[in-house]
């Protein structure tokens, strides 16, 4: 709904020669020309709502991932789900203390364009949408394969799409997100086992 705004100005600026200085901010830009100032202000808070509740979700998902799945895990296995001296809420924290001044570091490099920032996840997103797609109609796929492919995805494509954004060139951000697509979905095929589209099931590694 909020990507309507978008469409909204693109007929502006086509009928009635609105300026739109900041593609960034188009959104806040239309509400604040076509609604009272009031309304402004609550699109605004609407706006630090979402994003304050994406961005906790993430910091809870990161201190979980750190703390239950690295940590808990390698660092000092733990049995059960008991934490007695709690270490793992201690290194949930920081890793979510962490996180966020990366964000605040990334936020604030001069010229940067909330438009790559999304290109950049939908990059690193595509890295394994192929082996998840092929999970579910394959059972001859290997972790092993799966791993490989996400990491080589991830190798290629991120650091050519970085370039790409960094220099303006839409070519070479094409062609990462292309390489991306083929190596996640080629390699996890070629390190399958077996066939690969089995006729039997086989138990899964």
């Amino acid at each position: 709904m909020l990507s309507a705004l978008g469409f909204v100005a693109a007929g502006m600026v086509i009928r009635h020669g609105l300026v739109v200085p900041s593609p960034q901010m188009v959104g806040v830009q239309i509400v604040s020309e076509l609604l009272p100032t009031g309304f402004y202000l609550f699109f605004i808070l609407m706006i630090l709502a979402g994003l304050a509740s994406t961005g906790d979700s993430a910091l809870c998902a990161a201190g979980g991932i750190v703390a239950i799945d690295i940590y808990g895990t390698y660092v000092r296995p733990r049995k059960g789900a008991s934490d007695p001296d709690g270490r793992l809420v201690a290194v949930s924290r920081l890793t979510m203390i962490g996180v966020t001044a990366a964000a605040i570091l990334i936020a604030l490099i001069p010229n940067m364009k909330i438009l790559y920032l999304f290109l950049f996840y939908g990059t690193l997103r595509a890295c394994d949408m192929m082996p998840t797609a092929l999970s579910l109609y394959m059972e001859s796929l290997t972790a092993r394969g799966v791993f490989f492919g996400i990491l080589s995805a991830a190798a290629f494509g991120l650091p050519l799409f970085i370039h790409g954004a960094a220099s303006g060139n839409p070519r070479v951000t094409i062609i990462a997100v292309a390489g991306v697509l083929i190596l996640s979905t080629a390699i996890p095929l070629i390190l399958a086992r077996r066939s690969v589209f089995p006729l039997k099931s086989e138990p899964r590694q």
